[in-house]
């Protein structure tokens, strides 16, 4: 996922961006495992996006992304980005 890119290329540079995947393995059938799920943490410290704005800029850039996209084949790709120091971020 390009998430600083993306804010980048909308004018809203983030001063601070930590992004994390927390991926969940399953045993399937035969004894081996698959990627069941694929769950994308952004924070952000923005000065003129609101939450709701950095969570629709997160989903584009988790929609952009050949990565998620190959994940998606087999699994659950979701994202929830937060601000840092705003009002639904600490």
């Amino acid at each position: 996922m390009s998430l600083a890119g993306e804010l980048a290329r909308s004018g809203n540079a983030p001063e601070h961006l930590d992004v994390r995947a927390k991926v969940t393995l399953d045993e399937v059938e035969g004894g081996s495992h698959r990627i069941v799920a694929s769950e994308l943490l952004a924070r952000a410290r923005l000065k003129e996006l609101d939450g709701a704005a950095l969570q629709r800029v997160a989903e584009a850039a988790s929609a952009g992304c050949t990565l998620s996209a190959l994940i998606e084949a087999s699994a659950k790709v979701t994202v929830k980005a937060t601000l840092e120091g705003g009002t639904d971020g600490d």
